[in-house]
């Protein structure tokens, strides 16, 4: 339901029933709507055209299926971007889901994915900590220690990756799973590819002129 020509051309609307399927026998997909059991309170969606976390315009490119927030430092991206890079098929960077990401965007403990690993102990310990009262003359309650433990030891892990994995993680525009498994075959390591120039991204399959520039 990203893609608004789709959800136009298949008439779905807010508060329809509709008919789901596993696409490919993985993917649901939103078949159709069943019309027969509209109430005629349904509405036509409407893609907002401001971002609702920072407020900046939201456009949809030409050519693009889906409308992009504009802003450059909102922190709905950043936390989407975090989570993408921790992803099992990324990074794999165990326990770092939606809301951890988001509160180390909104500690302002991050600005990007590298800055994962300059987060301090104590930090990791206050991410994983539950509010709680302490009781009298306990003092403060301790900061957790075995789940802080696992987050850096699975950074650590994340370090020895591969370059498909890692170009995937970066959330390059237009490049998925399988271009960037093509930039690693061509390439063959981070140091060729960081050095290569805008011709060199544009001989590897499936790479244009806008994500070379990206």
């Amino acid at each position: 339901l990203h893609n608004e020509d789709e959800m136009r051309r298949k008439d779905i609307r807010k508060g329809d029933w509709v008919l789901m399927r596993r696409a490919g026998e993985v993917i649901p997909e939103v078949v159709k709507p069943l019309k027969e059991r509209r109430t005629g309170k349904e509405e036509v969606f409407e893609f907002p055209r401001a971002c609702p976390v920072c407020g900046a315009k939201v456009v949809r490119e030409e050519g693009e299926k889906v409308w992009r927030c504009t802003g450059a430092a909102c922190p709905a991206q950043l936390a989407g971007r975090l989570v993408h890079f921790a992803a099992r098929r990324a990074m794999d960077v165990e326990g770092l889901g939606e809301r951890l990401a988001a509160w180390l965007v909104e500690k302002r403990l991050v600005k990007d994915a590298a800055d994962l690993y300059g987060v301090v102990f104590e930090d990791w310990q206050r991410a994983f900590s539950r509010p709680r009262k302490a009781a009298p003359g306990e003092g403060e309650p301790e900061l957790p220690e075995k789940a802080a433990q696992n987050m850096v030891a699975s950074l650590e892990r994340a370090k020895a990756t591969t370059l498909r994995r890692l170009l995937f993680a970066l959330g390059i525009p237009q490049v998925g799973e399988a271009t960037a498994a093509g930039l690693a075959r061509h390439f063959g390591d981070l140091t060729r590819f960081m050095d290569a120039s805008e011709d060199d991204l544009l001989a590897v399959k499936d790479v244009g002129p806008e994500t070379a520039r990206e």
